[in-house]
């Protein structure tokens, strides 16, 4: 399938997801995340050297350095997190919570009440921000909601110019709005990140007001542990909106 001038390849079968998912390290994707960190979030310095891994060997190898090792070590435990949260029986949960979180949404932006008259929408743009609100409750809570008000705002004006695997800089620096938006939805990430990480019991629920599902919970204590700065810990949440 070719979208925007770029090739994409849609798996429907269980077996071939089966098959790519228990090789994850043969079918990388280290340099498009990295790029997309450099590129559209510009996140540089120590916290960049976390995602960027030698393409070759796709293993553990003596021959790494110290921040290449580092590199390989978290962008492992990254990708371990999403297999673990989202794929197989534990992805059934969160997409439960997503639907809630979905149809909540729709009842609070389009009423479901009788009106004297029909009421006209945009609707791809319309259910790109019932997506965006609902992911957003979904995976890093309504705290962020408070935090950032205008969060659809600033993230639609910044996605105009972002896609996966973007290659350039220029496009941000030519349009002022995007620029703008990516450094409010930063901004307002940084804010978000930077609170007390309290520890998560094995029994407690998989979603939390504060952090949203358990998953970016994992990844903020991820990013702690490997000691990134706060706007590090800031792009790896904001990366997420793209998954």
């Amino acid at each position: 399938m070719q979208l925007p001038g770029a090739k994409f390849h849609i798996f429907t079968s269980p077996k071939t997801a089966f098959f790519i998912f228990t090789k994850p390290r043969d079918f990388i994707c280290e340099p498009v995340v990295a790029s997309m960190m450099s590129n559209a979030l510009e996140l540089d310095g120590v916290d960049y050297e976390k995602f960027d891994v030698p393409i070759s060997p796709h293993r553990k190898s003596p021959t790494f350095t110290p921040a290449q090792q580092e590199s390989f070590v978290f962008v492992t435990r990254n990708h371990s997190l999403y297999l673990k949260h989202l794929s197989g029986k534990a992805l059934d949960p969160v997409m439960e919570l997503y639907l809630d979180s979905f149809l909540a949404v729709i009842q609070q932006s389009l009423p479901t009440g009788k009106t004297p008259e029909p009421r006209a929408i945009r609707l791809h743009e319309t259910l790109q921000k019932l997506v965006f609100d609902a992911s957003c409750v979904t995976f890093f809570g309504r705290r962020i909601f408070r935090i950032c008000p205008q969060i659809w705002e600033h993230w639609r004006s910044f996605n105009e110019a972002s896609y996966i695997g973007v290659r350039s800089r220029a496009s941000f620096y030519l349009r002022p709005w995007t620029l703008g938006g990516r450094r409010r939805l930063l901004q307002a990430f940084d804010r978000w990140v930077d609170t007390d990480l309290e520890p998560w019991e094995d029994n407690r629920e998989m979603w939390s007001e504060k952090w949203g599902v358990k998953l970016n919970w994992e990844r903020e204590r991820m990013s702690r542990d490997h000691e990134m700065t706060i706007r590090g810990r800031s792009c790896v949440h904001v990366s997420f909106l793209w998954v």
